[in-house]
């Protein structure tokens, strides 16, 4: 009997391990399951995540224009065209500095604080109802007049009168520009730009691309020469065309003929590749073709101005032969291969003094402008290093009351020239002070082409929700309309350049577009 039972025993035992196989495999599969949905889950419950945090940070930088065109509108802020005190205080508001004063909007209205432009006072205000975005922040916000950037569009010069419909070439809005690019391209960082050959198998020099700029936006059809072995002047080719030399180049592109519209216009140029872009274009403005800000221009452009506008640049050598010796040793007057290169470093060590300078008036202002005339101007420029020493409120602290000495004078000026100069540099206050009075020429000529203040604005705002960064340049104009009507000094949307390479169909100011002006209206253009 047990002989006969024993078979179907061990049937049974294989039956039970099949079943147990396949619960396991039955647990096996659905666990691989479940992961693989958790996964997707996450996946997607972080895709979400990222929208809204991608919505709430384009919120806030919207948020973040349209507050500060309302800043910038003065009827806006005094309650309409209807209070009797608009014009008046419309007037008042044309020297307050609009940096300081949309700040304080800004910090109200987005982040809940308040901060003074007062010894770095700021205080919470998140109590208060209505104040504040929840989830979000604005991490930089920088306004800043577009006339503190190089306007390219004074490449254009207007009408030759003497000549009606001749071309006309060499005003001195051009060749002050030409002069200052000159100067920004000899920067040894592009120096592979113009070493190697680009993408079309083509070598560029720096005044072919300068030319390129010319040709780009002047009104007639001639190709534009600059002669980099002849003091840079400013000629005509005969030789060849500026359509036939941009078709030689840029397959289907040819010379727009007009201001430029965008930045994004200077990568339709031939021998403008990606480092030379980036490198200008936070250096450049499409949207003005006047003056500097002095309020705002940076030590860079300021020096470069100043060795632009010094009536001895055009003597320097061919190329960038010149104007690259950093040394401001006296003995190097003897070389005239290190002259131009000492000259440009002297002019940065006076604008570095000018920026200081600007700063310590800026302390002085609290709400208004630095810098509000050019008699302001040349009371800085004059001498800046003495300025900086006889207005720096620690020297003032320091006194306790009592005047300030020439001792503690000259003190602050050895303190505070030596860290300015290059490694090296055997300068002396004496070689400062015979310099400056050699220089204030150059200054009076360079106030003629200053501004002191901005009508347009360049706002660039970073907004962070979670784990997402939102970026946003706009360009405002102030004094604009924030209601009503339609905005009474309006900057109207760009069109897109003509004929684009199939690389760039849509010009970067065009996206987002619908979202832009839901938020702000036609009085800002994304840049």
């Amino acid at each position: 009997m047990r002989d006969i039972h024993r078979p179907r025993r061990r049937g049974g035992r294989e039956r039970a391990g099949v079943a147990l196989l396949m619960v396991i495999s039955a647990i096996t599969i659905l666990a691989l399951v479940l992961v693989q949905f958790s996964a997707q889950t996450r996946t997607h419950l972080m895709a979400g995540v990222n929208m809204r945090d991608e919505l709430t940070a384009t919120t806030v930088a919207d948020t973040a224009i349209a507050l500060t065109r309302a800043c910038l509108d003065p009827q806006a802020l005094l309650g309409g065209q209807n209070n009797p005190l608009a014009a008046i205080a419309s007037q008042q508001l044309k020297n307050v500095d609009p940096e300081k004063m949309c700040n304080l909007l800004l910090g109200l209205f987005v982040s809940s604080r308040l901060d003074l432009p007062i010894g770095g006072l700021s205080f919470e205000v998140k109590d208060v109802q209505g104040l504040g975005i929840q989830g979000a922040e604005i991490e930089e916000l920088s306004l800043t007049s577009e006339a503190s950037f190089l306007a390219l569009n004074a490449l254009r010069c207007p009408p030759n009168q003497a000549a009606p419909g001749e071309p006309s070439l060499n005003c001195p809005e051009q060749t002050l520009v030409v002069s200052v690019l000159r100067a920004m391209m000899c920067d040894r960082r592009l120096d592979p730009v113009f070493e190697f050959e680009q993408a079309d198998g083509r070598k560029y020099t720096r005044g072919e691309i300068i030319a390129n700029l010319i040709d780009w936006v002047d009104a007639d059809d001639q190709r534009t020469r600059i002669d980099e072995d002849l003091n840079w002047q400013i000629t005509f080719d005969a030789g060849e065309s500026e359509d036939g030399y941009f078709r030689s180049r840029v397959r289907g592109s040819e010379p727009k003929n007009a201001p430029f519209d965008s930045t994004e216009e200077l990568r339709l140029l031939p021998g403008m590749n990606s480092q030379l872009y980036e490198f200008l274009k936070p250096r450049i403005s499409v949207h003005t073709s006047g003056k500097l800000n002095a309020n705002y221009v940076s030590e860079e452009l300021l020096a470069d101005m100043l060795w632009a506008k010094d009536p001895l640049n055009a003597l320097q050598k061919s190329g960038c032969e010149g104007l690259r010796t950093q040394s401001l040793d006296p003995d190097d007057d003897a070389d005239p291969e290190k002259q131009g290169g000492q000259t440009r470093a002297l002019y940065r060590v006076i604008a570095k003094l000018f920026v200081k300078a600007r700063q310590i008036r800026e302390l002085q202002a609290l709400m208004g402008l630095p810098i509000k005339s050019s008699q302001h101007f040349e009371q800085i420029a004059r001498d800046p290093l003495n300025y900086i020493c006889t207005n720096d409120p620690r020297l003032t602290l320091a006194a306790a009351g009592a005047p300030i000495t020439p001792q503690q004078i000259d003190l602050c000026k050895a303190q505070t020239l030596g860290p300015l100069l290059p490694e090296g540099t055997t300068w002396t206050i004496d070689n400062y002070n015979q310099v400056m009075a050699s220089v204030s020429q150059t200054l009076r000529l360079l106030s003629r082409d200053l501004e002191f203040q901005s009508p347009v604005l360049r706002l660039q705002v970073k907004a962070k929700a979670g784990n997402l960064t939102k970026r946003v340049m706009a360009v405002l104009r102030r004094g604009g309309a924030t209601s009503g009507k339609a905005p009474n000094q309006p900057i109207p949307p760009r069109p897109a350049p003509p004929n684009l390479p199939p690389n760039l169909e849509k010009p970067v100011e065009d996206l987002n577009k619908e979202l832009l002006e839901q938020a702000t209206g036609q009085n800002a253009v994304r840049i």
